[in-house]
């Protein structure tokens, strides 16, 4: 019996080194089970997380697998079991008081149950049942011995069969997680190389629209250049023709004064209307027009000029700056009793030339166009981030009609009332030099309330660069 024991013991145990898997291993535990003790069926039942009982392997001794074998029987005698930890043989079950009138006692006939626990650590996590039918194979107590023997080897077993099984789970499920994830990351993989060739398509889009953008400017920089110089040879012209007709008019005029009284009153007056009022009129527009024609080519070359002029980048204290700009508008300022605010102002790397003149000519506008029936403010303001720094400018002053906002910086346009001496030209220089400095500039009014003119400056300059 002992040798039978032993091979029964090392047969599971070899078939838990081979197998490894759970549920093959359990029709083993109860194969063996069966086969030590004579047994016509056997049944190996394990105690879940929430105490519930799972009915794992149900087998006959011909290794057949067995339906519908919990009842009330099985679940009585494996309650006590699981619940004290000890083995219980149950000789005769006919007679057993627990059991009379149990459906399988009466229409199976069982005889006789034998139930041993399944202990490993201490911890009872299952039991061995097995049970004849035939009264030749009533179970005693020296049976249990050796089958009790078996269940704590086949415990230890089965406990490491089931930490194999939760291993082996979790390994799968780590493997179908890393699948999935790996799949994943193909598909991000997939998005981002996508993302990355658009990307450098558009990048390189951007750079043919940079390379004909400059084209375009620099032509357009050469076209204001020379209309603006082919411009001056006839407005040159003009004037020294207009001077002319004047030396002209005083030779004509002596000869009239010596022919008039030879002529009618009527004549006379045409002739002296023509020479004196007509005629010098004409003249008069004739020079005014020129001139104003004179400095509107003036100021094309001087906006041609700021787009081709290099940039000398220099570190800059603009609060430094701003306060030599009021002190240039002084009398302006304490004349119209303006209270003027300046905040703290970040440096920049700027071409200064480009900055005095931005200042000058916004500080400039907004004293010129404040509303003298108001208390006049500027508030002048900066701020700094990882890319761009960024300046406001503003006023309490007359503010821009939302009409009128499209003239703001467009060259030889003027918003609002027309009562302050200018071209127009001033904010479209400003504009010019913003962009230069891979910056932005807009303007935010108000009529009546005020106006903000805000630009900024890329971070990003360094000596050498030379943006459009």
């Amino acid at each position: 019996m002992e040798r039978d024991l032993l091979e029964h013991i090392l047969n599971v145990s070899r078939r838990m080194a081979e197998t490894r898997a759970l549920t093959p291993f359990l029709n083993y535990v109860v194969d063996e089970a069966i086969k030590l003790v004579g047994a016509e069926r056997g049944y190996i039942v394990l105690v879940q997380s929430d105490d519930s009982l799972d009915f794992r392997v149900k087998r006959d001794q011909d290794g057949r697998e067995l339906e519908d074998v919990e009842d009330q029987v099985s679940r009585t005698v494996l309650n006590q079991v699981i619940g004290t930890g000890q083995p219980l043989v149950l000789r005769d079950a006919q007679q057993d008081p627990r059991l009379r009138g149990a459906e399988s006692v009466v229409i199976f006939g069982l005889r006789s149950i034998m139930c041993v626990p399944l202990i490993s650590r201490g911890e009872t996590i299952g039991a061995i049942y097995v049970e004849n039918r035939s009264i030749r194979g009533r179970f005693s107590d020296d049976d249990a011995v050796p089958l009790v023997l078996f269940a704590n080897q086949a415990a230890v077993d089965v406990e490491n069969a089931r930490l194999f099984q939760a291993l082996q789970e979790a390994h799968d499920e780590l493997e179908m997680r890393v699948e999935e994830r790996t799949i994943e990351l193909s598909k991000a993989n997939a998005l981002l190389k996508q993302e990355i060739a658009e990307r450098e398509r558009a990048e390189e889009q951007l750079q043919r629209y940079a390379a004909e953008l400059e084209r375009a400017n620099e032509e357009l920089r050469r076209f204001a250049y020379i209309v603006s110089h082919d411009l001056r040879a006839p407005l040159t012209n003009l004037k020294g023709f207009a001077k002319e007709l004047h030396y002209a008019l005083e030779v004509i005029g002596s000869a009239v004064d010596t022919a008039l009284p030879h002529l009618d009153e009527e004549q006379q007056q045409a002739v002296t209307q023509a020479l004196q009022e007509s005629i010098p009129e004409v003249l008069g527009f004739i020079d005014s027009s020129v001139t104003r024609m004179n400095r509107f080519i003036s100021a094309l070359l001087e906006l041609a000029r700021l787009g081709r002029r290099e940039l000398d980048l220099e570190p800059i204290d603009m609060g430094a700056l701003v306060q030599a700009t009021l002190e240039t508008l002084a009398h302006q300022i304490e004349e119209r009793q303006v209270q003027v605010i300046v905040g703290s102002l970040p440096d920049v790397v700027a071409d200064r030339t480009s900055m005095e003149q931005i200042m000058s000519n916004i500080l400039d506008n907004a004293v010129k166009y404040l509303d003298p029936s108001r208390p006049g403010e500027i508030e002048i303001t900066g701020e700094r981030n990882s890319d761009e720094t960024t300046f406001r400018i503003r006023d309490s002053g007359r503010g821009i009609a939302e009409e009128d906002m499209d003239k703001v910086f467009a060259p030889f346009r003027r918003a609002g009332k027309q009562d302050v001496p200018g071209e127009g030209m001033g904010l479209s220089y400003v504009q010019t030099l913003v962009r230069r400095h891979s910056g932005r500039m807009w303007c935010e009014s108000e009529l009546g309330v005020g106006t903000t003119f805000t630009f900024t400056l890329s971070n990003h300059l360094a000596a050498g660069d030379d943006h459009v």
